[in-house]
């Protein structure tokens, strides 16, 4: 139920045909101007087509944002601590899917400062980890800062094939491999995105 969404809070949710299949699932993100949708890479026109058949109904205007965009994930135990040593100050994201922008200064971007959605967001099913939702012009310079600051505390890069082995151990599923167009919500036991 999106309007009940506080702003800077999300939901994980599932958009459904009229029998109830899925089409995606996605992450719901409410700011003071839009609200943002967040899913799996290859689902973004699927969800675009069905959404605008109903936003003549609604006041509200649709956008494909994903050429604009890019999004890096730092998970694991010491993600907050990495973050916050390039960001400078406590983040205050507490519980999943909460959020909040910041404008960070960046060396080797387009510009000398990003502006960023900060997302907690665990991938790997642990409880710790956050989203960077970013111009995806600037994603080159912000995974070196995050690399340089996150090296002495054991940061190191990890693939899809790592994502892939937490995301499995930990019974997180995931669009399109474990779960597809013929699957029922409930069958995925996605009782929380419903």
């Amino acid at each position: 139920d999106i309007p009940k969404i506080a702003e800077g809070n999300g939901v994980y949710a599932v958009l459904v045909t009229v029998k109830g299949k899925m089409t995606s699932d996605m992450r719901v993100f409410v700011t003071p101007e839009d609200i943002l949708l967040v899913m799996e890479a290859g689902h973004e026109q699927t969800v675009f087509e069905i959404l605008s058949r109903y936003a003549i109904l609604s006041q509200v205007t649709l956008e494909n944002v994903t050429e604009t965009f890019g999004l890096l994930s730092l998970q694991g135990p010491k993600a907050g601590e990495i973050l916050e040593a390039w960001v400078g100050n406590p983040l205050k994201l507490e519980s999943e899917f909460q959020h909040e922008e910041k404008e960070t200064p960046v060396e080797g971007g387009k510009k000398n400062t990003v502006r960023l959605k900060i997302i907690r967001c665990s991938r790997t099913g642990e409880g710790t980890g956050y989203d960077l939702l970013l111009p995806g012009e600037d994603l080159d310079a912000v995974w070196n800062i995050l690399l340089a600051k996150g090296r002495p505390k054991g940061l190191r890069p990890a693939g899809m094939a790592a994502l892939e082995t937490f995301r499995i151990e930990q019974g997180v599923p995931r669009f399109g491999h474990d779960m597809n167009e013929e699957t029922f919500p409930l069958e995925a036991n996605l009782l929380n995105a419903i």
